[in-house]
C-alpha cells in the first residue's frame, strides 16, 4: 500500500476543531477505562474495540416438547435380555411433542430417520432439533414395541444426524451426520454407543454426500456420487482413509444381505451382487442390467439368490429373479420392504399413500391397501415402512406424525394396530 493511503498515516494529521469536539467524549471515556492487556504507546486517539465472539451467538433452536418424569421402571416388564430391556431407563417416563416441521403445512413431525433394532423389541425415531432454518441438534427416542411406551430418549447436541442403521449386534448404532460449519461440525459417519448414547468413533470428514450407505462384514460401505466407485470404513473405529473400488454402475448404491453376508450394488445401468472373501474385499459374482432411464433409489433383497427389488419413485418396481427383470405396479412412491416369512413384496403407490402387497417372485400384485382408511383412521402420509419378521406378514408403519402402527396383512383383509400416538387422541380431538 502507499504511504500516502495508509490509514495510520491519515490519523496524524491536524484534524478540525469540530472534528477534535466530537472525539473529546470517546477520549473521556478511554480514559476512563483502560483496557489490561492493551499497547501503552499505542495512539490514544484510536478507541479500542472489542467484537463479540462470533460463535457465542449461535444456537440451536429448541423445538419439540420433551419430559422426563419420575415413574415405575418398566424394565422388567420388558422381554428379558432385549434391546428394550437393556434400553430402558430405570425409574423414568416420559411424554414427548416431536418438533414441528417448518417446511409442511400439515403439522408433520420433523423426522429424519426410523429403524428397527435386530431383535425387533425397539423402534429407533430420529428427530430433528432447530428447524430448517438454522444449525441443528438430534434427538433419538426409542420406544418398546411390547407395549409402545418411550423408554430411553438421547440428545445429540449440535450434530445434524439423517441417517440412522442399528448395528447388527445391536449394540450400537451408525449414523451419518451432515455438515454444520457454523458449529464447526464436519459432515461425517459416526459411532454411537448403546445404551449411553456416546460417540465412540467419527470417520474422518466426506465432503460429498454419499449416494447411500450401509453396514456388514466389520464394514461401513457407502457410495461415491458421480462416479463409479464405493468405499469402505472398518466399522470398529471408521478410521480412514476408506479404501475405494471399481464399480461398474454410475452413483452406486450399496446395500448388504446380512444372512448370506452379500454386498448389492444397484444404480444407473443395473445391479451387483458381491461376495466377501477370506480378507473382506469384494469379488462380483452377478450382474444383472437394468432398462435403460431407470435410476434406482432403494433397493431391498428378496429370498433367492441374486434376487431383489427396486424402486425409482414415480416409476414402476423392477424385480430381478432368474435372471430376468419384470415390472410391478404404476406410479410408484418412496416405500419398499420385503416380508421374508410369507415372501410379501410391499410398495408404495403415490395415490392415497396405499401400500400394494405381492407375492415373491413370481406373483401377481394384490389390490392396493390404504393405510389412512384402516381402522383407526387418520390421513397421515407414510414416512417408514419396517419389515417384522413373524409369520403373519406384518410390518410397522411409521407415518408423518411420527405414529406407529403394526398393519397385518395375513388374512383376508388387512388389519391395523396402534403402537404408539406421538399425539394422543383426546389431544387430536381439541
Amino acid at each position: 500500500m502507499d504511504s500516502a493511503d495508509s490509514p495510520h498515516r491519515r490519523l496524524r494529521r491536524p484534524l478540525p476543531r469540530i472534528a477534535l469536539l466530537a472525539l473529546l467524549p470517546c477520549l473521556a471515556l478511554h480514559a476512563a477505562s483502560p483496557v489490561s492487556g492493551s499497547n501503552s504507546s499505542a495512539d490514544p486517539a484510536v478507541p479500542v474495540i472489542h467484537n463479540p465472539d462470533p460463535d457465542a451467538a449461535i444456537s440451536v433452536r429448541a423445538t419439540g416438547k420433551l419430559l422426563r418424569l419420575q415413574g415405575i421402571s418398566r424394565s422388567g416388564a420388558l422381554p428379558s435380555g432385549s434391546a428394550a430391556a437393556r434400553l430402558a431407563e430405570s425409574g423414568v417416563c416420559f411424554k414427548w411433542e416431536p418438533s414441528p416441521r417448518d417446511t409442511s403445512p400439515l403439522a408433520e413431525a420433523d423426522l429424519a430417520d426410523a429403524a428397527l433394532s435386530p431383535d425387533e423389541s425397539t423402534l429407533l425415531l430420529v428427530e430433528r432439533i432447530g428447524g430448517s432454518d438454522a444449525p441443528n441438534s438430534t434427538r433419538l427416542v426409542f420406544l418398546a414395541l411390547a407395549d409402545g411406551g418411550i423408554i430411553r430418549v438421547i440428545d445429540l447436541p449440535n450434530r445434524r444426524i439423517s441417517g440412522i442403521r442399528w448395528d447388527h449386534s445391536g449394540s450400537g448404532l451408525f449414523a451419518r451426520q451432515e455438515a454444520q460449519p457454523e458449529l464447526h461440525s464436519p459432515a461425517a459417519f459416526l459411532k454411537i454407543e448403546l445404551p449411553a448414547g456416546a460417540v465412540s468413533a467419527v470417520s474422518p470428514p466426506t465432503d460429498l454426500p454419499p449416494t447411500g450407505w450401509c453396514v456388514g462384514g466389520g464394514f461401513l460401505w457407502y457410495g461415491e456420487p458421480g462416479g463409479k466407485f464405493f468405499c469402505r470404513l472398518p466399522a470398529a473405529g471408521l478410521d480412514g482413509p476408506p479404501r475405494r473400488f471399481r464399480s461398474g454402475l454410475s452413483s452406486p448404491r450399496p446395500l448388504w444381505i446380512p444372512d448370506r453376508r452379500r454386498l448389492v450394488l444397484y444404480g444407473t445401468g443395473g445391479a451387483e451382487f458381491y461376495r466377501m472373501d477370506g480378507d473382506g474385499l469384494p469379488e462380483l459374482e452377478f450382474h444383472a442390467p437394468l432398462p435403460a432411464g431407470f435410476a434406482p433409489e432403494t433397493a431391498v433383497p428378496l429370498n433367492g439368490e441374486h434376487e431383489a427389488a427396486l424402486l425409482q419413485p414415480g416409476k414402476p418396481v423392477l424385480i430381478l429373479a432368474g435372471g430376468a427383470v419384470r415390472q410391478l405396479g404404476g406410479r410408484t412412491g418412496k416405500l419398499l420392504c420385503f416380508l421374508r416369512s410369507p415372501s410379501l413384496l410391499l410398495f408404495e403407490e403415490q395415490q392415497r399413500h396405499s401400500l400394494r402387497p405381492c407375492p415373491m417372485p413370481f406373483g401377481d400384485p394384490a389390490p392396493a391397501v390404504s393405510p389412512g382408511k384402516l381402522k383407526p383412521l387418520n390421513r397421515n402420509a407414510n414416512f417408514r415402512l419396517l419389515p417384522l419378521s413373524a409369520p403373519d406378514a406384518s410390518a410397522l408403519l411409521i407415518d408423518s406424525k411420527a405414529n406407529v402402527s403394526r398393519i397385518d396383512f395375513g388374512g383376508k383383509r388387512p388389519k391395523k394396530s396402534v403402537v404408539f400416538e406421538a399425539v394422543p387422541s383426546e389431544k387430536r380431538r381439541r
